[in-house]
């Protein structure tokens, strides 16, 4: 695959998910598989209050993601 081609394999759904919010699911699978990664996630992170959610989790327990992220004040440990 040629790095444009990879490149484009991930922003495509990424770009898709504005009008189809789906396509987020296709869009952790993908930048899994070209990063070699585990887990990917969408994270929503509010910098004024220090807090943050993973909106989407692709590879783990979103729980577990939940409970890990409960201990951490992101606005000062992001």
């Amino acid at each position: 695959m040629t790095q444009d081609r990879a490149l484009a394999s991930v922003l495509e759904p990424l770009y898709e998910s504005i009008l189809q919010p789906a396509r987020l699911e296709a869009f952790g699978q993908e930048l899994a598989r070209l990063t070699a990664s585990n887990i990917t996630a969408i994270l929503i992170h509010d910098v004024a209050n220090g807090s943050g959610d993973a909106a989407l989790i692709h590879g783990t327990d979103p729980m577990e993601m939940a409970r890990r992220l409960a201990g951490h004040d992101l606005k000062y440990d992001p």
